[in-house]
C-alpha cells in the first residue's frame, strides 16, 4: 500500500502491521478478555479483504477486519481494528458506520447461498498511543443526551474494547515479537528518546530476523520510524544502525537501500508539506483563490484538488 493513501504514518503502519495474521492472532490472544477469548477459534483466524471505509475518506482512516469461527458453533464473530493516535469525540459514530456497512454486505452476501440472516457478533476494538490521555465514554448510550432509564430502550448500545497504550507499561507488552514491536513502538512513538525507551530493541529485531517475513517488516519498520517528526536525524540514524546490526550484509544493503528512498521522498513530501502550510496560511488570511494559485505556483484547477484533497479551508 502506498503512503498517500492513508493520511499519517501511524494509520499506514497500524494497518500494515494488523494486516498481518500471526501479529493479530497474537495480540487477541494476550489482549481479549478472558470470557471472551474462551468463545473464540483463534485457529480459524482470517482477515476479510473487504474495507468498509468511504472512498473519499480512505485517506484518513484505516479499518482492519477479521473473522473467527465461535469455537464448536456455526457462526462466527467479526473484529473490527480500529487505530487512534488522538481521543476522537465521533469514534461511536465511526464504529457504528463500520459495522452497518459489515451487517449490509453480510446481508448482500446471504441471499441465494442458504446462509443465515441472523447478524454476525461485530467487537470493536480500539488500539490507542496517543500523548493525551483517553477520556472518552467506551458506551455508546453514555454520548445522548437527556437519557433516561426508560428511554434507553430507544437508542441503539453497544461498546469496544479499549487498548490505551499510555497505561501498560512496557513489561506488560506481551505476544509474539513482531506484535510486540509494534505496540511497543506505538507507545514510545511521539517519544525523541525513543531508543532508550526500547533498550532491548537489537534483541527483539534479531529475534524478528528469524522469521520468514522478518526481512518484509524491518522495512514496515523502518518506513514508520522514518516517518515520525518526534525523531530527530541523528536518533534516526541509531535506528538504522541498529536494525543493521540485526540483518546479514545483503539484508542490510536492502534496508539501506529502502532508507536511502525513503530520505529522498522525505525531501519531497517536505516540499509538498510547505506549500500545503503556505497555502492553509493564505486562505486563514482570506486571500481569493486566483490570488493563492497564482502564488504558489499552480492553476485554479490544481489548487482546488489540493483544497479537496487535504480538506483545507479558510478560518
Amino acid at each position: 500500500m502506498k503512503s498517500h493513501e492513508i493520511h499519517n504514518p501511524h494509520d499506514l503502519f497500524f494497518k500494515e502491521s494488523w494486516a498481518n495474521v500471526k501479529l493479530a492472532r497474537s495480540f487477541l490472544q494476550e489482549y481479549l478478555p478472558p470470557n471472551i477469548l474462551a468463545r473464540i477459534s483463534l485457529d480459524s483466524l482470517a482477515i476479510c479483504k473487504d474495507s468498509f471505509i468511504e472512498p473519499d475518506m480512505k485517506q484518513y482512516y484505516s479499518d482492519v477486519l477479521y473473522q473467527a469461527k465461535l469455537g464448536d458453533h456455526s457462526g462466527f464473530v467479526y473484529f473490527l481494528f480500529e487505530h487512534k493516535s488522538h481521543p476522537d469525540k465521533l469514534i461511536f459514530i465511526q464504529l457504528l458506520r463500520y459495522m452497518l456497512s459489515i451487517w449490509d454486505l453480510y446481508i448482500k452476501q446471504a441471499k441465494g447461498k442458504n446462509k443465515t440472516t441472523n447478524l454476525p457478533i461485530v467487537l470493536p476494538l480500539v488500539l490507542y498511543h496517543g500523548k493525551k490521555s483517553w477520556n472518552m465514554p467506551q458506551r455508546f448510550s453514555r454520548c445522548f443526551q437527556g437519557l433516561s432509564e426508560d428511554m434507553a430502550v430507544c437508542v441503539p448500545d453497544f461498546s469496544y474494547q479499549l487498548y490505551d497504550l499510555s497505561r501498560y507499561t512496557d513489561e506488560q507488552i506481551k505476544g509474539e515479537v513482531m506484535t510486540q514491536l509494534a505496540l511497543r513502538i506505538l507507545k514510545h512513538a511521539f517519544d525523541d528518546d525513543l531508543l532508550e525507551k526500547l533498550p532491548d530493541i537489537g534483541i527483539l529485531l534479531k529475534e524478528l530476523n528469524k522469521q520468514d517475513t522478518g526481512l518484509q517488516y524491518f522495512a514496515t519498520l523502518l518506513t514508520y520510524l522514518s516517518g515520525l517528526s518526534s525523531l530527530q536525524s541523528a536518533t534516526l540514524a541509531d535506528v538504522k544502525t541498529v536494525l543493521s546490526e540485526s540483518l546479514s550484509p545483503e539484508q542490510g544493503e536492502y534496508i539501506m537501500t529502502i532508507a536511502e528512498k525513503l530520505r529522498q521522498e522525505g525531501r519531497q513530501e517536505g516540499r509538498q508539506e510547505n506549500k500545503i502550510t503556505f497555502i492553509q496560511r493564505m486562505l486563514e488570511q482570506g486571500l481569493d483563490i486566483a490570488v493563492i494559485s497564482k502564488c504558489a505556483g499552480m492553476t485554479v484547477e490544481e489548487l482546488q484538488n489540493l483544497i479537496t484533497r487535504f480538506s483545507l479551508r479558510s478560518v
